[in-house]
């Protein structure tokens, strides 16, 4: 399901435009949904920067007092979601030649005083997505964040094959076939985030269950993909098998 994210500052066209879209996508059974509507551009950057997904943004140009505008936001959101489909919906559009000028790569400029236009417009938008998503044969990758002083470094989830606390207090370490990176963090905090795709396996380590090989019962040992080994709970062994015998169908 790809989400879609509205940002207007005008409350009452956010309300219009968010039915419209909704509308438009359940008459014609698109894998899209509404994630999150809002007057308020950081909120909708935080959101995304906290789960990174290709996405559906629809975007003003002119979001009132807010301290970015939709050109600036949408630079944001191409910085996290590069293969996003950004839609500016305003009134001002004699403003175009600035998404080059921002290189946003827009997918459409829909005009608010057109109201007639409106629907056959973003049905139109959300077709070619549509189109462009059925053709695209490259999955949707999801992304996890790390965060590291003033930079963040988005690592695809599929590639982590755990994460692990180390001899640093509060500091994490997340390891991939080709990088390990450590952070500041919290197992339980990511365990709550990543969900059921990951099992924590000991107190110190939380394991992409996709990277799980076999289990030595005798040295307590989990071997993990690309070499990788960690401790397991002994408490743990029955629940290993059973995911392993239910990926192994």
């Amino acid at each position: 399901m790809i989400p879609i994210y509205l940002c207007e500052d005008q409350r009452e066209f956010l309300d219009e435009i968010t039915q419209l879209v909704e509308k438009i996508a359940i008459i014609n059974d698109f894998h899209f949904k509404i994630k999150l509507a809002t007057q308020n551009p950081g909120e909708l950057y935080e959101i995304i920067k906290e789960s990174p997904q290709q996405g559906i943004y629809f975007l003003d140009v002119d979001l009132g007092k807010s301290a970015m505008n939709g050109f600036e936001l949408g630079k944001k959101i191409r910085a996290i979601d590069p293969r996003g489909f950004i839609i500016y919906v305003t009134t001002h559009d004699e403003l175009l030649p600035e998404t080059f000028k921002y290189r946003l790569e827009a997918l459409d400029y829909i005009v608010k005083d057109e109201p007639e236009k409106l629907s056959e417009s973003i049905t139109a938008c959300l077709e070619e997505i549509n189109k462009r998503m059925a053709s695209d044969l490259r999955e949707i990758r999801k992304y996890f964040a790390v965060e590291k002083g003033a930079r963040t470094t988005y690592v695809p989830v599929e590639e982590i094959i755990y994460f692990e606390t180390t001899s640093k207090k509060h500091v994490i370490a997340v390891v991939t076939k080709d990088v390990v990176i450590e952070f500041y963090g919290n197992l339980s905090d990511i365990e709550g985030k990543l969900g059921k795709d990951f099992l924590r396996v000991h107190r110190s380590y939380l394991v992409n269950i996709i990277h799980i090989k076999f289990c030595d019962h005798k040295k307590r040992e989990l071997y993990l993909s690309f070499d990788r080994k960690c401790d397991v709970a002994r408490g743990k062994f029955k629940e290993i098998e059973l995911i392993r015998t239910v990926m192994d169908r």
